[in-house]
């Protein structure tokens, strides 16, 4: 649920929400004093009292859409014109997915899927 965590003299409680972790200051107290106050703040955030904000899910298609506004504004029009392309390719593949959803597994298989499609694309030229 929450580790408590030592740092820089002083105790941490640390909640992982929707993938990222939030830390609550304890404070400088010892070991079994931080225990206490760790498990009253587990009971608080299994009741939604903490207040601990909510990552804000994007999807694959609004990441790449603001992207591509940072890219316009910050590298070359022939950059853009291949990061576009290769941005079709991603959405074509994934699909307009949750961010938090793009695992190692995913991309395992996106590249998988490439490369399966090159092979078809320059077979007939007998390289492979």
């Amino acid at each position: 649920m929450a580790s408590l965590v030592y740092n820089h003299k002083s105790y941490y409680a640390v909640f992982s929400v929707s993938g990222k972790k939030k830390w609550i200051k304890i404070g400088r107290v010892d070991k079994k004093k931080a225990k206490q106050i760790l498990r009253k703040l587990e009971i608080e955030f299994t009741k939604d009292r903490l207040n601990l904000e909510e990552v804000k899910s994007i999807t694959l298609y609004e990441f790449i859409d603001e992207y591509i506004e940072f890219a316009k504004t910050n590298k070359s029009i022939a950059t853009c014109k291949r990061e576009l392309e290769i941005m079709h390719i991603l959405k074509s593949n994934l699909g307009d997915i949750p961010l938090q959803k793009i695992d190692t597994q995913k991309i395992e298989e996106y590249k998988t899927n490439r490369i399966s499609q090159f092979i078809q694309k320059f077979s007939s030229l007998n390289i492979f």
